[in-house]
């Protein structure tokens, strides 16, 4: 079940986040319906927002650390900068913020989700 993901630019949520888009294809739209249903499902895991606003697949590479000095250079410098990438998703990845940085918690091969 692993599907190809692609990078399409930089966008942001002004004024904090800066981040590349990643085009909703059908596959990763099925993904996401997919992994909402078995959050609810098996674990009683519903976004308390669910619905309030659209998916909005992401790859954050800037985040609430930016200044808001900072945020507006960064994004005078990603804004108008091309970015075309492609990669094969296989699976997912639960994150854990330590107070630092991100750590993998667990990894969830798509075959296994289905």
């Amino acid at each position: 079940m692993s599907f190809p993901v692609q990078l399409t630019g930089f966008n942001c949520f002004a004024p904090r986040v800066i981040y590349i888009d990643v085009q909703l294809t059908p596959p990763l739209r099925e993904c996401q319906a997919q992994l909402t249903t078995a959050l609810r499902t098996w674990l009683n895991i519903q976004a308390q927002r669910d619905g309030d606003r659209p998916f909005c697949p992401h790859v954050t590479i800037a985040f609430k650390d930016l200044s808001r000095a900072n945020f507006d250079r960064a994004w005078a410098f990603f804004r108008e900068r091309p970015l075309h990438h492609c990669f094969t998703a296989g699976g997912l990845s639960l994150l854990q913020h330590n107070g630092r940085h991100w750590q993998v918690r667990a990894n969830f091969p798509f075959h296994t989700l289905a």
